[in-house]
């Protein structure tokens, strides 16, 4: 699902390297993308049939779902 979110470019990665000289990964909502904002309601949905509201609110991380946000390392 992450390569189909990648393709139609509603998701971004970025290799970055840090000052230990690691390479790692990041990745974020494309918030200059129309189709961004219609798969954050569908994932929101199926988060609420999944996880019900309370769940909902303790699994899934809304404080700004455009950050940059480190997914893995590689070395």
């Amino acid at each position: 699902m992450r390569k189909f979110f990648k393709i139609i470019g509603v998701v971004q990665h970025k290799q970055v390297a840090n000052r230990f000289g690691d390479n790692g990964k990041l990745i974020r909502i494309n918030p200059y993308n129309p189709i961004s904002y219609l798969a954050i309601i569908i994932i929101c949905l199926i988060g609420l049939v999944l996880f019900g509201i309370k769940g909902f609110r303790n699994e899934v991380d809304t404080r700004n779902i455009f950050r940059w946000r480190n997914i893995e390392k590689s070395y």
